[in-house]
């Protein structure tokens, strides 16, 4: 509903709503998918980058990385947003998949969908080796194998 009031509003789709949080980012720590796909719709650039409190300047598709939002990375990488961008630190959202149980089986869907649109590990810089391991293996043997194995290697 909020979303549906920001669009009709004709509100500028990064500028802050409530509390000051931007309405995008809104829509990715609530998990409002709908809301998301609403404010790509309306013109969100998908490359858009934001600030969270305290963290480097990241893209959306950065933060959506960083909470293993398999589904919200699909929207963005459908509405173009570059699966290889950097972020203000000169990392790819690859490096910000969570590691260990933090992740779950999140972390292997989220690697697949970025590995399935061109997201290259070798990238990440400061990855331990595992980690890069994850994701190779989930762009050359699909979700089900790392859902198999259960275990994330922490960085």
């Amino acid at each position: 509903a909020a979303v549906a009031a920001l669009l009709a509003s004709a509100a500028d789709r990064a500028a802050p709503c409530f509390d000051g949080t931007p309405a995008a980012l809104l829509a990715l720590r609530t998990g409002s998918h709908g809301g998301l796909e609403a404010l790509l719709q309306a013109g969100l650039d998908p490359a858009a980058r934001l600030r969270p409190s305290g963290l480097a300047s990241r893209s959306l598709l950065h933060l959506a990385a960083a909470a293993a939002d398999a589904t919200s990375l699909q929207l963005l990488l459908a509405h173009g947003a570059q699966p290889n961008g950097l972020d203000e630190s000169g990392r790819p959202p690859l490096s910000l998949l969570p590691a260990g149980a933090e992740g779950g089986e999140g972390v292997c869907a989220a690697a697949e969908v970025l590995a399935s649109h061109g997201a290259r590990p070798e990238l990440a810089r400061g990855w331990e080796e595992s980690q890069g391991e994850l994701v190779r293996r989930a762009a050359q043997s699909g979700v089900a194998a790392h859902r198999a194995r259960r275990e994330v290697p922490a960085l």
